[in-house]
């Protein structure tokens, strides 16, 4: 085995021991986020309308339902995330969100449109006004900031997505696997048979054996 090899394993060894306590850190943080992000939109429904009118990116028909839909959209993602359910589609849902933010700030960066807050959390009514949605929402002009806050929640989003789906979660409750999990990425299932080559060769022989007797 190559030191690149030896590195590499190591690296998958460590994850694979840390995945389950960054997964549920991941999904605390990112629930937490559009939790507030949603309740001080719904909260502040003008304001967030007014916001998304700054941006000059939609057209106008299309200010309203947007401004309507996407609060209960990021509401709906905290609830998956706390919950622990449909993990790796809320994942995907959240980056692309993100995405979706991250590329309107870039673009009005660029443009030089940034005399107004970003809007991802609204700065006023009684959820805006708390201090740690105060801190997330930026200053009162679009920054660098907000790009890089939102870099770092699709890097959250990310580990969700690759993490630990079973733990503390309704999707564990009701499809945790009871042997290897053949649905994870090739890469897991090699890490397993690598850092435990006996539990792996059980577990495959186990899977084998229900096939055959399938």
């Amino acid at each position: 085995m190559t030191p690149k090899d030896n590195n590499g394993g190591a690296l998958g060894a460590a994850w694979l021991r840390a995945r389950t306590p960054l997964t549920l850190v991941a999904r605390l943080l990112l629930g937490l986020v559009f939790a507030f992000s949603a309740l001080s939109k719904i909260t502040a429904p003008g304001l967030f309308r007014q916001n998304v009118t700054e941006y000059g990116l939609l057209p106008y028909g299309l200010i309203g339902p947007f401004a309507a839909a996407l609060p209960w959209i990021e509401a709906l993602v905290a609830i998956y995330l706390f919950i622990g359910l449909f993990l790796r589609p809320t994942a995907i849902v959240t980056a692309a969100l993100l995405v979706m933010f991250t590329g309107a700030l870039v673009i009005s960066i660029l443009r030089g449109n940034t005399a107004f807050g970003c809007g991802c959390f609204s700065g006023s009514g009684p959820i805006g006004s708390l201090a740690p949605v105060q801190w997330l929402a930026g200053g009162s002009k679009i920054s660098w900031f907000d790009v890089t806050r939102d870099l770092v929640f699709i890097l959250l989003a990310a580990v969700v997505y690759w993490g630990d789906r079973y733990t503390l979660s309704i999707e564990g409750l009701l499809f945790r696997p009871t042997v290897a999990l053949d649905d994870e990425a090739d890469y897991d299932d090699e890490e397993i048979v690598t850092t435990a080559p006996a539990t792996g060769l059980r577990a495959r022989k186990m899977s084998g054996a229900r096939s055959e007797r399938g």
